[in-house]
């Protein structure tokens, strides 16, 4: 190796972009050490749901049968409800899909507690991914909100249920929105159809995108909606429960429309968290978007895309969380992520905007 070769790679190690990726990896050993703790906690699947017994055992009904050959099983324990043999419709499909590989390794309420761990590492360690890969300081900081921005936060992802899909689904349909690589939107919305009733959320946050396009370049940039949409409706159609997904989903939008009004008690993640709830379980997420409300400022006529992208985004999640407490699955990392990314704008000097010509210039 050259005496060149050699500086450059004590140059690199002694830059600020070592130290980024320290505390990358640092972030993830945290994360995955939370998940785990949190794990160890209970010989149980944690915490405190049932719902997690229901997805492994049905993924591990769902892999018998596809291997002896009989497709997709019977769901026959709930005859007299919607989810009757001739309506049933799995709205986890690809989770259970997802949960298979663990349950070759281990019993099934060990594997769902290890598809736990993993699928809820990815989820967070997405979120602070996209901190670093775009740059925002203080990192530790940051890290530091994001693994105290909500316990029942953390309670959530650790269910071993679908939400963590959900958060890293989200997180990569943002990064291609803000890297305007749009094609690839299509088949991500595709495979989030399969996977959790909440895939109106990225066809969500590609229309904030193109309004904020729109209203920044003066243009209408169909390809993110384009994209979601078509996205959403092959989805949908092509689904191994069509049309029953349809009217599931329907049945599902329905009951979120008259949230709270309920005929018959339902569970307790569909009520509302009381004032003092609110400012003891998530004071750090409530923070944040204070911060961000706080710090955002457009500049020259022109919003800064994603700050506001994320005004636009966490805000109805915010009232969602007023309404019902199992939003605390979604809320609280993206609150984290509209402070970093309002903290960032705030902060960038406005020469930083002008166009990379004129900037070499000055």
């Amino acid at each position: 190796m050259s005496e060149e070769s050699k500086q450059s790679w004590r140059e690199w190690f002694g830059s600020q972009e070592v130290v980024r990726w320290v505390y990358l990896i640092f972030g993830f050993l945290a994360i995955l050490m939370l998940m785990v703790i949190l794990q160890r906690s209970t010989d149980a699947i944690c915490c405190g749901d049932w719902d997690g017994y229901y997805h492994i055992r049905w993924s591990s009904i769902l892999w018998q049968s596809l291997v002896s050959g009989h497709g997709l099983p019977e769901f026959k324990w709930l005859p007299l409800t919607i989810l009757n043999p001739q309506d049933y419709n799995d709205h986890h499909f690809l989770f259970h899909l997802l949960q298979i590989p663990f349950l070759w390794f281990f019993e099934p309420v060990t594997a769902a507690k290890v598809a736990a761990v993993f699928y809820a590492t990815l989820a967070v360690f997405s979120v602070y991914w996209l901190l670093f890969y775009y740059k925002i300081e203080y990192l530790p900081i940051w890290l530091g909100a994001l693994l105290t921005c909500a316990n029942p936060f953390y309670y959530r992802m650790n269910m071993a249920k679908a939400p963590p899909l959900t958060i890293i689904f989200s997180v990569i349909g943002i990064y291609l929105l803000f890297e305007r690589k749009y094609f690839w939107l299509l088949p991500l919305m595709f495979l989030f159809t399969w996977t959790y009733s909440l895939f109106p959320l990225l066809w969500f946050a590609a229309l904030i995108w193109t309004a904020i396009i729109a209203w920044n370049e003066r243009k209408f940039e169909w390809r993110p909606l384009g994209y979601t949409t078509i996205g959403l409706i092959l989805g949908n159609v092509i689904h191994p429960y069509f049309p029953n997904n349809i009217k599931l989903f329907i049945q599902h939008l329905a009951m979120k429309v008259r949230m709270g009004n309920y005929d018959v008690p339902v569970g307790g993640e569909w009520y509302s968290y009381q004032a003092v709830e609110l400012l003891t379980h998530l004071p750090i997420a409530l923070l944040a978007m204070l911060v961000g409300y706080i710090l955002f400022i457009p500049k020259a006529r022109k919003l800064p895309e994603k700050a506001t992208f994320f005004l636009l985004f966490v805000t109805p999640l915010l009232v969602a969380q007023f309404i019902a407490k199992r939003y605390a699955e979604y809320f609280p990392p993206f609150a984290i992520l509209f402070a970093a990314f309002s903290w960032q704008a705030f902060f960038t000097k406005d020469f930083e905007a002008l166009p990379e010509d004129f900037r070499r210039e000055i």
